[in-house]
This record gives C-alpha cells, sequence and structure tokens, in this order.
C-alpha cells in the first residue's frame, strides 16, 4: 500500500467544528422541550433566517453534487472499481 505523505495545514474556517458547535448549542437550548415548544422554537429559527432553503431545495442540491462527484470517479474507475494506471 502506498501513502502519501500529507502536511497537515491550518485551517482558516473548520465547517466541521462550526457545525458541531451550532449542533451543541441549539440542542442545550431544546433539551426541555415538548413537541409543541420544539414547533415554535423551529418555525422561529427559520423566520429570522432570512432566505432559509427548504429541505426540497436543499436535497436537491446534495443530489446534484454527489452525481457529479461519483461520476468522476467511476470515470477514473475501471470495471474492478479501481483507479487506471493510465
Amino acid at each position: 500500500m502506498v501513502r502519501l505523505n500529507r502536511e497537515k495545514q491550518e485551517k482558516s474556517f473548520d465547517a466541521v467544528k462550526m457545525t458541531r458547535e451550532i449542533r451543541d448549542q441549539i440542542s442545550c437550548e431544546n433539551q426541555n422541550m415538548n413537541a409543541e415548544e420544539f414547533k415554535v422554537y423551529i418555525k422561529r429559527m427559520r423566520s429570522t433566517g432570512g432566505n432559509t432553503p427548504t429541505v426540497e431545495e436543499i436535497t436537491d442540491e446534495v443530489e446534484s453534487v454527489r452525481s457529479k462527484r461519483y461520476a468522476r470517479k467511476s470515470n477514473d474507475q475501471d470495471d474492478t472499481g479501481h483507479k487506471s494506471l493510465d
């Protein structure tokens, strides 16, 4: 197996860290809410979010990115799923 020697680069923005922090904050804010209170919370959050995309819009975007990514990968691979050596 060939290992690539990759140097870790310092990130100016860490999306994973930010997502986890937001998730943790939301979890703390609504951990003691019942279902009705949670619905009101979500409605309030969406109303203050500006132009918030719908679930369908997010799903369409994710599917579009995935299809482009996997189409590119499959073009680089042979029938066994391995990259060609050309």
